[in-house]
């Protein structure tokens, strides 16, 4: 398994990272291989950390990206196999994110609602600093989703 990130100095990226990684060791006959984590979102970086990756004697049976970059993780997996043959996981459904799905490229999106948190956020900053006198039901906490090919088609959740 190829982990690749963002950023190694963000520490959200190190949870991710740590937690995958505690995972696949459940798994001995699973090696994790670290990428490069510090991919900075950039779709050539990832391209090329998943090309390298994909090139060795034995490549990967999965990509785990903790950031952005995704079109260069495309890339990179139609150039070197073929839908569904290696397993790619993600954070966020996105527009990309649901076609790459739909199209078998990408197992799993791990959605973390980032909208519903930014605006539980300023709410919750509105009522603290008494601009609002009361949490919209809104404000709640936003909701991990995981989405696969059979969860985001047409008339499908989000």
């Amino acid at each position: 398994m190829l982990v690749i990130g963002s950023r190694s100095d963000y520490h959200g990226h190190q949870d991710r990272r740590a937690g995958f990684a505690a995972t696949i060791a459940r798994f001995p006959n699973h090696v994790l291989e670290i990428g490069d984590t510090d991919t900075h979102d950039d779709p050539e970086r990832c391209f090329r950390a998943v090309s390298s990756s994909l090139r060795r004697q034995e490549p990967p049976c999965g990509v785990y990206n903790t950031g952005a970059g995704s079109e260069g993780v495309l890339r990179a997996l139609q150039a070197g196999s073929k839908p569904g043959e290696i397993i790619w996981i993600t954070h966020e459904i996105s527009p990309d994110h649901r076609s790459y799905l739909q199209q078998g490229w990408l197992e799993l999106a791990i959605d973390q609602d980032p909208e519903r948190q930014a605006s539980a956020a300023l709410q919750h900053l509105l009522f603290r600093n008494e601009i609002i006198h009361q949490l919209p039901k809104s404000a709640g906490r936003g909701e991990l989703r995981l989405f696969f090919a059979t969860n985001v088609g047409p008339g499908m959740l989000a």
